[in-house]
């Protein structure tokens, strides 16, 4: 389907002779160990994966296949045609590591977004126009199984010469409606705006939580972003993936197994074991218990524990909350609950026991004179709110967990937030020991064990909850919308409630009720990292939207966590809320 220009060197062997004997001399002189000697590079042009589009880049020309496959030339702009109608041009320069510039590149990816250099979103009006050109001209007008021209298409658009992407949508649809009739020999209403906008957004989302499982090797992923819409053509972005209700969006989105050995499909409804979330649900509670009065956040950990943490009486429960207090992290010390972890001893820890090992440790630093993370800090204030209230802390209205192993399938949950076992599909969480033990353990890549069956008791009231990504969408965007507590006690977002709640980590970021908080778009995030499990959640306050992302694997830092691999991005791409044209 592809062919190359005139080749110079069939007309000038000696030219050719030359510029390799260069070339072999460069090698030498620089090692030649990167040199980058592949100039043919393979892409694909996606919106669904576009097929019947004439591309050309440089000497190269050929037409996308069912793959939406294109060739370019590397540092060579490529161009998409549809007969003679221009689409746009992208730029293929790539910004890679020079160890990367082999004999494999990786494989380019370019959408309609990119054929718009100016454009700031992927709602863009120009690239929405090109959007909707190429959706309503699928031959069987359903996008979701590829984007296909007919040969009449191709053909018949070889007798036009241009359609105007940038014209107003009003605009657009007087103009291409005679243009889409003539080249499909039958009326067929455009595609919405909405609609097309979605599924290319879709699209992209789908992408990202397929690199995660093909390129980090997480069994599974599943994704749940809500995004206002308002207008009377809202109604046409429904699609798979995607539901409409009360004026918003909500993207439901997975892709791989929740459990790799029966081969079971992941889903946005699959319950995980959520980590450092758990926190979250633990510090709205004791902000729950600060608006009721039944404490404050500069009571001392001495005056409600007497005589258990040295210096007790200057650590003050605001201190705990933020990660504040010194209180040293036990998951840190080599201790016998990761061994108990590791080799499947399922002994039970009692909270009093996890508080020990950090005892025994002595603080990182005098209270409220640093930031460090710390389990400890969270085992804590699980005992204060069973000190306050008389109740275990998972009985209380944010405290929610299930402290059962997995694979016995008992659950003590109830509430809107946590999820038991029993009740719905459970993800196995699977960990690379190596990540965990380093070489003592075998080297990097080796085989996924699963980490399910267990015991997490040591997790404690700082990461054993169970939830799924629907719920915790809504969790965090009751949270960013200050929805938890009563008039006037927005602890999260309105810092005059609290002015000391948050801590300052860095110049760029605070940490509050173990909520992080990005000063220069205040963007809310929190995230967790148990063995077997990786999830975050992020509220945007600019454009309102929540995300919940959720992973049945440990991921390392040092190669991107769930938030890094997909919730960011997915950020970028949602962007912001949709208005109808209508």
């Amino acid at each position: 389907m592809r062919k190359k220009g005139n080749n110079v060197f069939d007309k000038t062997p000696y030219l050719c002779l030359t510029m390799i004997l260069a070339a072999m001399m460069m090698s030498v002189g620089c090692g030649g160990e990167h040199e980058d000697y592949v100039s043919e590079r393979e892409g694909r042009f996606i919106d669904s994966a576009v097929q019947g589009l004439t591309y050309i880049s440089g000497g190269l020309t050929g037409v996308t296949d069912a793959k939406g496959t294109f060739f370019y030339e590397k540092g060579q702009t490529v161009t998409f045609k549809l007969g003679n109608i221009v689409l746009g041009s992208a730029s293929t320069i790539l910004d890679m590591d020079v160890k990367t510039l082999e004999l494999a590149p990786p494989v380019l990816t370019l959408t309609p977004r990119d054929l718009v250099p100016e454009a700031e979103s992927d709602r863009d009006p120009q690239v929405t126009n090109i959007l909707r050109f190429l959706q309503t001209l699928d031959a069987d007008y359903n996008p979701d199984n590829g984007i296909l021209f007919s040969e009449s298409v191709r053909e018949k658009a070889k007798n036009y010469n241009d359609v105007d992407f940038s014209l107003t949508p009003t605009e657009f649809e007087a103009e291409t409606e005679p243009v889409i009739a003539d080249l499909l020999g039958e009326n067929r209403e455009l595609t919405s705006a909405v609609r097309a906008q979605n599924h290319f957004i879709r699209t992209k989302l789908q992408d990202i939580l397929d690199k995660a499982v093909s390129e980090h090797d997480v069994p599974g992923v599943a994704l749940v972003a809500e995004v206002s819409c308002e207008g009377s053509d809202c109604i046409n972005g429904e699609m798979d993936g995607v539901d409409y209700e009360d004026g918003k969006f909500t993207w439901k989105l997975a892709s791989g197994y929740s459990n790799l050995e029966t081969q079971t499909p992941m889903t946005t409804d699959t319950r995980f074991r959520v980590a450092s979330l758990t926190k979250t649900f633990v510090a709205m509670t004791v902000m729950q218990l600060v608006e009721e009065g039944k404490i404050t956040l500069d009571d001392s950990i001495e005056q409600w524990f007497p005589g258990m943490i040295p210096n007790g009486e200057n650590i003050n429960i605001r201190q705990v909350v933020n990660h504040s207090s010194g209180l040293y992290n036990f998951y840190e010390v080599p201790s016998d609950w990761f061994f108990d972890f590791l080799f499947l001893r399922q002994d039970t820890w009692d909270t009093l026991d996890l508080i020990e090992l950090a005892v025994e440790e002595g603080p990182t630093f005098p209270p409220g004179a640093g930031w460090h993370y710390s389990n400890t800090n969270y085992v804590l204030l699980g005992m204060l709110i069973t000190e306050v209230t008389g109740n275990p802390w998972e009985d209380e209205k944010y405290g929610l967990t299930d402290t059962i192993v997995a694979e016995t399938g008992e659950s003590n949950l109830e509430g809107p937030y946590a999820q038991g076992v029993a009740d719905g599909t459970y993800a196995h969480g699977y960990i690379d020991l190596y990540d965990v033990t380093g070489a003592m353990y075998g080297k990097k890549g080796g085989i996924l064990e699963d980490a399910s069956r267990r015991e997490p008791s040591a997790a404690s009231s700082s990461a054993c909850m169970i939830s799924s990504p629907e719920n915790l969408c809504k969790w965090i965007k009751l949270i960013g919308e200050g929805d938890l507590f009563g008039e006037g006690y927005d602890f999260v977002n309105d810092t005059t409630v609290d002015p000391e709640l948050y801590f300052p980590m860095t110049p760029a970021t605070q940490c509050g009720p173990n909520i992080y908080k990005n000063l220069s778009n205040n963007m809310l995030i929190a995230s967790g990292n148990f063995l077997g499990y990786d999830v975050g959640i992020v509220y945007d306050p600019n454009t309102r939207i929540p995300i919940a992302a959720c992973t049945n694997r440990t991921l390392r830092s040092e190669d991107g966590q769930i938030k890094d691999i997909v919730i960011f991005d997915a950020v970028t791409i949602l962007g912001g809320g949709l208005e109808s044209e209508n």
